[in-house]
């Protein structure tokens, strides 16, 4: 229950947010509090993609995927920044249009983050994204190269007049397409390897959810650029949109342990039957297990204390701290008793038998 409680209360905080922000859109949509309704939402999502790249920062276990969801966070809260800079700041609409462009910055690149974080997993401390795995960022920098000179060929955005100007009067080019199916298909392929890899075992109902979200993260694409009046109304900022959908996706990997994170080690702590601690530098326990008991102490200078009766209390040094754990070493001690006693009558007869034979 306390488990549970404690995932509770950050889905709570989460939809709490998200509330808020979606209100405060539908306040600016009603002309209701002016630009400053639309100035808290950029900073609630702001604050919340903070606080999940955070949240990865302290969970995810293997570094090279843990760089990867921290670059995608990263990604996030530019791609953010620029949709606030491009309808709340920027009123040239030529440094609009070049500020839409650069939306396909984290737009091209988050889904390549996926793949290597897929390509990650499973792998030692010592991988690293060379060769041919780092040569896939080749793909989405020529895009993104591709999007940035729009305005020079318009095979990503062609405008009716054939002059760049609102970006509301364009059509889609060949280059949109191949963006459209470069992120489809690094999407897909991310979840499956990351299924395939996968070696703890997570009923089948949670396994299916990342793929139920990529798939309504299609299909609301697909309903965006068909230009459907109630997406439009209701889910009309596309940027944020994207970006909740995204990082639904991994969470739901890392719920399903298709992402492997340090979530409910703590529990797992207390719940050993070793009787053991963790403490902080200065040696004050911070963790302890239901096994330890509640005198039990980190020794100082890593020098073992033993009990009067037969527990010794060991502690080595970890990042951050120190491992403490007891033991029984009474048994251990009653034979060396044993053996120093029987030594002792040992080397008692060799004396009288040398004086014997003298």
């Amino acid at each position: 229950m306390k488990r549970n409680t404690k995932q509770l209360i950050p889905m709570i905080l989460v939809f709490t947010i998200i509330a808020a922000a979606y209100s405060c859109r539908m306040l600016a949509k009603f002309d209701i509090g002016g630009v400053y309704v639309n100035y808290i939402r950029a900073a609630l999502y702001l604050l919340l993609f903070s606080l999940w790249g955070y949240s990865l920062d302290r969970r995810i276990i293997q570094t090279q995927a843990q760089h990867c969801l921290r670059l995608t966070a990263a990604l996030m809260l530019v791609w953010l920044i620029l949709r606030t800079l491009k309808y709340e700041i920027v009123t040239d609409l030529t440094v609009a249009r070049y500020i839409w462009y650069l939306y396909y910055l984290p737009m091209l690149f988050i889904p390549l983050l996926g793949v290597y974080i897929a390509l990650s997993l499973g792998k030692s401390e010592k991988f690293r994204l060379t060769g041919r795995i780092g040569a896939l960022a080749i793909i989405p920098a020529v895009l993104f190269l591709l999007v940035i000179t729009n305005d020079l060929h318009q095979q990503m955005f062609a405008f009716s007049s054939g002059v760049p100007g609102e970006p509301d009067n364009y059509s889609y080019g060949p280059v949109y397409f191949c963006y459209l199916g470069w992120t489809v298909t690094c999407m897909f392929f991310s979840l499956i390897l990351l299924l395939k890899k996968s070696r703890v075992p997570s009923g089948s109902e949670k396994r299916i959810r990342p793929f139920v979200i990529a798939c309504i993260t299609v299909l609301y694409g697909l309903l965006y650029l068909s230009g459907l009046p109630a997406i439009r109304r209701w889910l009309g900022d596309m940027n944020v949109t994207f970006c909740l959908l995204y990082a639904a996706i991994y969470e739901s990997c890392i719920r399903c342990r298709m992402i492997q994170s340090n979530t409910g080690y703590v529990e797992l702590f207390g719940a050993t039957t070793l009787a053991a601690c963790i403490a902080d530098r200065s040696g004050s326990i911070v963790l302890r297990s239901r096994a330890a008991e509640e005198d039990m102490v980190c020794p100082r200078e890593g020098v073992p204390l033993i009990r009067p009766n037969g527990i010794r209390i060991s502690s080595a040094p970890i990042s951050g701290g120190y491992a403490v754990w007891q033991d029984n070493v009474r048994p251990l001690t009653e034979l060396r008793a044993r053996l120093s006693e029987n030594k002792a009558k040992i080397n008692s007869n060799k004396e009288k038998l040398r004086e014997a034979y003298i």
